[in-house]
């Protein structure tokens, strides 16, 4: 009987290979998963103060903990400590210090899981919006090609392959008819 064969997945070649699919960079797609984790162990632990989460990129493994910052007078308290207040958890802490309580990621819940989900979704669109955007900043006023996709209030929706363009009535030539394809 043949043995299966286990295959070792390598976690930051995963996200290398997502984060290039996605056109998004590395850090960045990193960032929104850090993101995600963080506001998914906030809400499964109903947490108000700041959260943040860090991924370990060897063993993808994620560590969420509480920020406080160690402040002279305390104007947030879901924000800040006192020095006082912060040398109970770290004997040496000054003001300026940033002083992380480690909170458990282990077994989120459904609820948690979709809020991670959505905050990530959110995060890709945004990535992706941006390159779009870097993509077309530099070229306004060019004459660009593309296919016409559909008619919108007299206007003319232009698929340029990886987003769509508008060309307002305004801008179309009064003479030229237009059909899809």
């Amino acid at each position: 009987m043949p043995q299966a064969q286990t295959a070792e997945v390598n976690f930051t070649e995963v996200l290398r290979q997502v984060a290039r699919e996605k056109d998004i960079d590395l850090d960045r797609w990193i960032s929104a998963l850090e993101d995600a984790m963080a506001s998914a162990a906030k809400k499964q632990h109903r947490i108000k103060e700041p959260v943040r989460a860090r991924l370990d990129r060897e063993t993808g493994k994620f560590d969420a903990f509480i920020v406080k910052k160690v402040v002279e007078a305390v104007e947030d308290p879901l924000a800040e400590w006192t020095v006082e207040e912060a040398r109970d958890h770290k004997s040496d802490a000054e003001i300026g210090d940033e002083i992380h309580l480690p909170i458990s990621t282990d077994g989120l819940g459904r609820i948690a899981a979709q809020n991670a989900k959505q905050v990530l979704y959110q995060r890709i669109r945004e990535a992706e919006r941006e390159n779009i955007y870097n993509e077309y900043i530099d070229r306004v006023g060019e004459v660009l090609n593309g296919t016409v996709k559909r008619f919108e209030r007299g206007d003319i929706i232009v698929d340029l392959g990886r987003t769509e363009a508008i060309v307002p009535r305004s801008e179309q030539a009064r003479h030229e008819r237009y059909s899809q394809g």
